[in-house]
């Protein structure tokens, strides 16, 4: 039986995939729900910015491939491989320049990697079973994301194997940070306290959203009325966003914290809206549905509330990653359909960062 994440790289890797908006689920592809929004080519989507502006993704080049990257201000957009590797994908950078994402290996399956400052690409490996992903690095270099575990095809009863969140310490080891009681977890970020979020598989077969605080056992952040939750990032004052789905059924994004729990922060209008990002300011980015239905990134502050920050001239944008500095990057839709990764500041609004083969707009402080 092929892993789910096979199955779905390999569906990006010949670029039939059309772009629908889901509700997350839980599986190594999880943290991003957007690959992207709406029927049509994806040429660049950026996840995560560090405090030097220095923006991660992954980019469809001309020749078809689809390669990590990074967008930087003064060179603008670099391929993190060479012609002829698998397909690659980063989501995450921290202020030292280190990269976490994954690729793929000659084996056809894919791991979590991390791309050093020193140019070395290094495969964190597994928890025993095939695959991987990274989705979170902080700035001590300890990563987390998701793995499949080492289990006999004899001995899975369930339609896929369990995959549980992963730890990858700046020593080399390798943590499961176990489930709530079911199969599935994943880890989305980690902080500089070492603390990781993310979400579980409950005994019940929910999902809630899931706090590690370092060295301890996973709590249970409940959810905003409905039966499932999903954390995405929190920074280093223990404040924590995600979203959750409410009484109604529909997800609103939230902010957790320990003093007050989860706060429902509502939407741009519409049904809708997820938070993916927080700074150490408290501000937050994500998406959000508006009073027309369609998705646009947002900012949200807590003198403010959330702002919408508009498009690159088509229908949609989602926001994926927020540096201390207030740049936000995710992407949007340009133009026939065709999706670009954005830089998004309070001086010069949203920029278009441009896709690998293309003349991008290189952009300077």
């Amino acid at each position: 039986m092929k892993r789910h994440i096979r199955l779905i790289v390999t569906f990006i890797a010949v670029f039939s995939a059309f772009i629908v908006v889901v509700q997350p689920v839980a599986s190594l592809t999880t943290m991003t729900n957007v690959d992207a929004v709406a029927a049509g080519p994806v040429d660049s989507i950026a996840f995560g910015i560090n405090n030097l502006g220095v923006s991660v993704g992954y980019s469809r080049s001309q020749s078809g491939d689809v390669h990590a990257v990074l967008w930087t201000p003064k060179a603008g957009i670099v391929d993190l491989e060479t012609v002829g590797d698998g397909y690659s994908r980063a989501y995450a950078t921290n202020n030292v320049g280190q990269v976490v994402g994954y690729r793929q290996l000659g084996t056809g399956e894919v791991h979590a990697t991390l791309w050093n400052v020193d140019g070395a690409r290094i495969d964190l490996g597994t928890l025993g079973g095939e695959s991987s992903v990274a989705y979170g690095i902080n700035n001590r270099g300890d990563a987390v994301g998701q793995s499949d575990l080492l289990v006999e095809p004899a001995a899975i009863a369930a339609e896929e194997a369990p995959r549980h969140a992963a730890r990858w310490n700046i020593d080399g080891s390798i943590v499961d940070l176990g489930t709530l009681g079911g199969a599935i977890s994943q880890a989305n970020d980690i902080n500089d306290r070492g603390e990781a979020v993310g979400f579980s598989e409950t005994a019940n077969g929910a999902t809630h959203a899931a706090f590690w605080p370092e060295l301890q056992i996973m709590i249970d952040l409940g959810t905003l009325g409905g039966p499932n939750s999903y954390a995405r990032a929190n920074n280093s004052a223990g404040e924590i966003v995600g979203d959750s789905e409410v009484a109604s059924g529909t997800l609103h994004a939230f902010l957790w914290t320990e003093a007050k729990g989860m706060i429902d922060l509502g939407t741009l209008g519409g049904e809708w809206s997820y938070a993916y990002a927080i700074n150490e300011r408290g501000e937050i980015a994500g998406y959000s549905t508006t009073p027309t239905g369609d998705a646009h990134a947002y900012i949200w502050t807590p003198k403010e509330g959330m702002i919408d920050l508009g498009t690159l001239g088509g229908t949609w944008s989602y926001a994926h990653g927020l540096n201390d500095r207030g740049q936000i990057v995710g992407c949007s839709e340009i133009f026939l359909g065709h999706v670009h990764a954005f830089l998004w500041t309070a001086e010069e609004g949203m920029v278009d960062l441009g896709a690998l083969g293309e003349e991008w707009h290189i952009f300077a402080y």
